[in-house]
């Protein structure tokens, strides 16, 4: 069944026009990474475009960096147009750079470094800034067919960033690995959506979608189809709905939601927010996937959505007998939007949102966070659905920095990376991501429970001793 999607305007620019970006597609991860400007050439930082690929430790040793990415040693000289992999003589398009003890490679060179990093086929597509790591490319078609509108197929699943203007419906797509080797799709008797434009730029594609009366998208086959048809006009003339009435509003759990306990909808968590009463540091659990979005295969019995699960419940408790109150996203096998998770954390006052994922890549715990910047006191008076999180960027990135020293204290590698990874970016509270991540030989270790407990403990510690911080940041 087709799920309806609420046509979100997002101000256009959500960046400034000067801030350049690449984006790097990976089997199992997609990352956005700043990119600075030196004399005629673009560089970006070699520790943070790799550390989301593999374990990753870097130094400066009598002026040369060094940087261990798994097993293999890199090394590098300032000022020199070539480095070490390993063995393996590279070379780069620009010198190599120093800042600080922040190694800076030439953007043009990532693509060859991840090629020998990953011994696998890495495609750049230089005008845009986007790469390509092994065969993650995401094809679609697009067509119109008769009673179901301007339908475009994906190969994989997707969930763009959707906005409108007169006459053009956008769809941008960011951590998607959207290409197609045909930019204009046109439709010469079709009078509603007679042609589509695909480009892509600074870090990120997008399909434009021309339209002669308001659409609307819709998605079904699980994200891989998106549906353009005619907007409900006479719904959208309609008056605002009234409030519920106060004695049908929910409230928000004093302390956790029962087992089992369903996603509140969307409305019923816009009802949370007039309730009075709310917990004065309520921490969202958010078990990454559910339902048929089953996440990453881990192994031929293993899926991401039923670990994920499993560590929400392990962190649940943890919180709890440190005595702060959670509620938690999902507490069954339930599909949830990204739309959902958003609208109720905001909507329950949430100061702490955590989102659980789990990997085969790499040994450790990643901690992610949105990646922008921080809103001024100003900006916070009305700030664009894409940008929500923009208030509360310091919160969040010293509730992700407590979470990875707890961690390391229990002897497991850990990160803290900005990506763009949704839904953090619409989230109104102090919010990270955090990936647990094993090689896929040890794959049955995210399934044991002692080893549940262990990163539960050190995420449920961080989060409480970053409480100070993220109550006077709100």
């Amino acid at each position: 069944m087709a799920a309806l999607l609420a046509v979100t305007l997002v101000a256009t620019g959500l960046r400034s026009a000067e801030e350049k970006r690449a984006t790097v597609y990976a089997p199992r991860v997609s990352y956005t990474l700043p990119v600075q400007e030196h004399g005629n050439d673009d560089y970006v930082s070699l520790p943070q475009a790799v550390e989301p690929l593999g374990r990753v430790s870097a130094r400066v040793d009598d002026h040369e960096f060094r940087l261990r990415f798994n097993h293999v040693e890199c090394t590098f000289q300032p000022g020199q147009t070539h480095g070490r992999i390993g063995r393996q003589r590279i070379d780069l398009t620009a010198p190599f750079l120093l800042d600080g003890q922040h190694g800076l490679i030439p953007l043009h060179s990532l693509p060859v470094l991840l090629s020998r990093l990953l011994d696998s086929r890495v495609d750049f597509h230089t005008a845009s800034r986007r790469i390509f790591v092994g065969h993650t490319a995401t094809r679609f078609t697009v067509e119109v067919k008769k009673g179901e509108g301007m339908v475009l197929s994906f190969s994989e699943a997707v969930n763009p960033t959707i906005s409108t203007e007169p006459g053009k419906l956008r769809m941008t797509f960011t951590r998607e690995p959207i290409v197609s080797d045909t930019g204009t799709f046109q439709f010469m008797d079709e009078k509603l959506t007679p042609g589509a434009h695909f480009t892509e730029s600074n870090g990120t594609a997008e399909v434009t979608v021309q339209a002669n009366a308001p659409v609307m998208a819709t998605f079904a086959d699980g994200g891989k189809t998106i549906r353009i048809i005619p907007a409900p006009q006479q719904a959208a003339q309609a008056p605002p709905p009234a409030p519920p009435p106060p004695a049908a509003t929910p409230q928000v759990p004093a302390a956790e939601s029962a087992p089992g306990a369903q996603l509140p909808s969307p409305g019923a968590a816009a009802g949370m927010a007039a309730a009075a009463g709310h917990p004065a540091y309520l921490v969202v659990v958010d078990a990454g996937h559910g339902g048929e979005e089953r996440g990453a295969t881990l192994s031929d019995k293993l899926v991401e959505k039923d670990v994920t699960l499993a560590f929400a419940r392990k962190l649940r408790g943890e919180l709890q007998a440190r005595g702060i109150n959670t509620l938690m996203l999902r507490d069954s096998d339930a599909a949830v939007s990204l739309e959902q998770r958003a609208d109720t954390v905001n909507a329950a006052r949430a100061a702490v949102y955590v989102a659980l994922h789990a990997a085969t890549l790499g040994t450790g715990v990643r901690v992610y966070t949105a990646m922008l910047p921080a809103a001024s006191a100003q900006q916070r008076l009305f700030v664009p659905w894409e940008m929500a999180q923009s208030g509360h960027t310091v919160a969040s990135r010293a509730l992700a920095n407590a979470v990875a020293e707890e961690i390391g204290k229990r002897d497991m590698p850990s990160a803290v990376v900005a990506a763009p990874v949704r839904p953090l970016n619409n989230l109104t509270a102090a919010a990270i991501a955090v990936e647990v991540s094993v090689p896929a030989s040890q794959v049955d270790t995210l399934n044991s429970a002692n080893y549940q407990q262990q990163v539960a403990g050190a995420i449920a510690s961080g989060i409480a001793g970053a409480r100070a911080v993220v109550e006077a940041a709100k």
